[in-house]
């Protein structure tokens, strides 16, 4: 029998033995609690086919973590939060680089993880700040400075908002070496405040 993803919301004749095997054969540790969880989002008709429609690019994107399990159990409590379901799966399947990075998220941090869980509209600001201009995205003095202020001192990262937690650590995280770094903003934020040269 040859399924798609969108059989696991969809299909009134598969079995749980079928979705289970389906469910393992593209990567799950446990296909089981995998299944258990796909159905506790798919828990009214409308959202059911909203997730039809959005299963193939959303297990592409937890298949692609660190750790598949954890993103689909990370993803089905984040859901869970959102005032509306539907409009907020349409969303993910109409930008798949919001996709992944709520996927990448849930699949390799279980701290950030508690975080957007906790506070589900952090999501679009992480969303945000991940794009290739991202160096330039961040040009608030006083947000440069409360993220540069978390780095220096391990008790203010320990003491700082959850917000400010996770700005710091979405950084390094999602950004990764290269792109954008707590020494590149230190950089910038020096030169910035260097008083200009003046020519005699």
């Amino acid at each position: 029998m040859s399924l798609s993803a969108s059989d696991l919301f969809l299909s009134p004749d598969l079995t749980e033995a079928q979705a289970q095997q389906f469910l393992e054969s593209l990567g799950f540790g446990d296909p089981a609690a995998a299944d258990h969880h796909l159905q506790m989002m798919a828990d009214d008709l409308v959202i059911r086919q909203t997730l039809g429609s959005v299963a193939g690019v959303l297990l592409d994107a937890l298949l692609e973590t660190p750790n598949p399990d954890a993103a689909l159990v990370g993803f089905s409590r984040y859901l869970a939060t959102r005032t509306s379901r539907t409009m907020f799966l349409e969303y993910l399947r109409d930008d798949p680089r919001a996709l992944h990075v709520l996927a990448n998220v849930l699949g390799t941090s279980p701290f950030l993880s508690e975080i957007l869980i906790r506070n589900p509209e952090y999501f679009h600001w992480l969303v945000s700040q991940i794009d290739l201009s991202a160096p330039d995205s961040l040009e608030d003095d006083e947000e440069v400075e409360a993220l540069l202020a978390v780095f220096s001192d391990p008790d203010k990262f320990l003491g700082a908002t959850p917000f400010l937690v996770l700005f710091a650590v979405a950084i390094v995280f999602a950004f990764g070496p290269g792109l954008l770094s707590v020494d590149f903003l230190g950089e910038r934020r020096r030169t910035a405040t260097k008083a200009p040269e003046t020519s005699a």
